[in-house]
């Protein structure tokens, strides 16, 4: 069907080009021909700014212990090794094995319950963090009623999306670039 469609264009736009001077969208070299996008390396945040961004979240230091830079740093950590914010944002505590030093990723379409979830190994920095969170977290007023890993600031719920729009951009604010 949508073969017959292209073609159908192609031959209304020939029509339109030749009868009325209108340009055909075919003749631009910067046209897409296939349905599969170009192949080449996705575009992902530099090593550079990762690691300003840890280095201003206090680079894992024992000396930093308030609640929201200890999340902020395990949160960037974890980013760097692979998952998508939807899949940080429903990370659950039982997802978490750090005597492996691994982590479990149940995918969001499926039943939590699948057990089809990806085992993603985790760098021994990234554990550390994740560490130093459960004890912090253990702070919360909800630590013990919630399976949530990630905790809002000033004892309120879960992190959702628009709290992890937010503390990307504060502390790229921090570490010295423009957070829009």
């Amino acid at each position: 069907w949508t073969n017959t469609v292209q073609r159908n264009l192609r031959a209304l736009f020939v029509y339109l080009a030749e009868e009325y001077d209108h340009p055909s969208p075919y003749d631009d070299p910067k046209l897409q021909r296939y349905a599969t996008p170009p192949l080449g390396k996705p575009k992902t945040l530099s090593t550079d700014f990762v690691a300003d961004m840890l280095k201003a979240t206090g680079n894992g230091s024992a000396k930093v212990r308030d609640f929201q830079t200890v999340r902020d740093h395990a949160i960037i950590r974890v980013l760097t090794e692979g998952l998508r914010s939807d899949e940080l944002l429903n990370l659950r505590v039982q997802d978490l094995d750090l005597a492996r030093g691994t982590l479990v990723v149940v995918p969001i379409k499926m039943d939590r319950n699948s057990l089809d979830g990806r085992v993603i190994p985790l760098q021994p920095k990234t554990v550390k963090a994740l560490a130093r969170w459960l004890r912090v977290r253990a702070t919360h007023k909800l630590a013990d009623r919630t399976d949530w890993l990630w905790l809002g600031t000033r004892n309120r719920s879960r992190l959702l999306y628009a709290g992890l729009h937010r503390l990307v951009k504060k502390w790229a604010e921090v570490a010295g670039y423009d957070p829009s």
